[in-house]
């Protein structure tokens, strides 16, 4: 060895390493930040509420109670629209990370499959929870709206809001961001006031004392959002050994089986395959619209039940998903 070798100043890394929670928030926040840019969360998103808002207009003709029509039908697409981003840009975009090479690299680190997995999901359902909070809002205006009327409170408040949202995307993408994470990011801050202010506001645009909430809207937008859950977990779990389209399209396919035997074909019209409904969330669990009918509200035990009953089917996805994972070659 040279002397100028022996010479040179010896320099250890006294960094310290990051805690677990620490690498857990990084992937949390890089997965979410990764959704709300991707264009078809912000496609999905825009077209869901756009039909929730057209759910007043869809029960203009309802013979029965025409407002609990409207609930039903928007709280429908705020469900059917929140799994629909589950499968095409949570289930998919797991598995391209998985198959990319992403993964791989990151687990050459000190980083478990656990915890890849469960940042995959944290990302996913802060993405998610965003996009059921814009629905939800929708969902309240459309009920405020009613069947049979125009109420330009609710047009003043909810077309501004969206109109200055899209505009801030474009001024986002202007400067070179992203359209679809500016545009959110601003309709997520703009909806709850633009919502406040046009409970002040009456049928005609006149000023009036503040009017409460539609009933069941937030429970509509809190079921939503844990139903997505279940099948984002799911996708997870599907991404770990299927690519994108697959793993999207399985999602989709959990969703349509579980419509039809936890509903109007039920599980004893499959003989043994109906046994296999148990891997399926029960969609049954999420629904409103009897409530909305029954003009009876929601138990807080039976909110309380549901929460614990999507915790346990997430924990086992995920569980499944970092088994799957441990044992995947790259």
């Amino acid at each position: 060895m040279s002397r100028a070798t022996l010479d040179r100043p010896q320099t250890t890394s006294l960094a310290p390493r990051p805690s677990w929670s620490g690498v857990l928030w990084g992937l949390t926040r890089t997965r979410y930040l990764e959704l709300v840019r991707q264009p078809v969360f912000g496609v999905c998103l825009l077209v869901g509420i756009a039909l929730v808002a057209l759910s007043p207009a869809l029960a203009i003709f309802s013979l029965g109670n025409a407002d609990a029509l409207v609930l039903d039908l928007g709280a429908s697409a705020l469900l059917f629209f929140l799994v629909l981003l589950s499968a095409l840009v949570i289930a998919a975009g797991s598995a391209e990370r998985f198959g990319d090479g992403t993964t791989a690299l990151v687990l050459s680190h000190p980083v478990s499959p656990l915890t890849v997995v469960l940042a995959e999901f944290l990302g996913a359902a802060l993405a998610l929870g965003q996009a059921a909070s814009l629905l939800g809002f929708t969902l309240a205006w459309a009920s405020r709206n009613g069947p049979d009327h125009i109420h330009w409170g609710v047009v003043a408040g909810g077309g501004v809001s969206l109109v200055v949202a899209l505009a801030w995307g474009i001024r986002a993408s202007l400067a070179n961001k992203s359209f679809v994470a500016g545009t959110i990011g601003a309709a997520t801050l703009l909806f709850p006031v633009a919502w406040l202010a046009s409970q002040f506001l009456g049928h005609e645009g006149t000023p009036m004392a503040y009017e409460p909430a539609p009933a069941l809207v937030l429970e509509a937008a809190i079921f939503g959002w844990q139903a997505s859950l279940t099948f984002a977990a799911a996708g997870i779990c599907l991404s770990t050994r299927l690519g994108g389209g697959a793993a999207a399209g399985g999602t989709l396919l959990m969703f349509v089986l579980g419509s039809l035997v936890r509903g109007p074909l039920g599980t004893e019209s499959l003989g043994p395959i109906g046994h296999l409904s148990l891997l399926l969330p029960d969609l049954q669990l999420y629904w409103v619209g009897d409530a909305g009918y029954a003009e009876k509200s929601i138990p807080l035990d039976y909110m309380a039940q549901v929460f614990i009953c999507t915790l346990l089917y997430a924990q086992i996805a995920l569980g499944l998903a970092s088994f799957s994972l441990e044992r995947r070659e790259f």
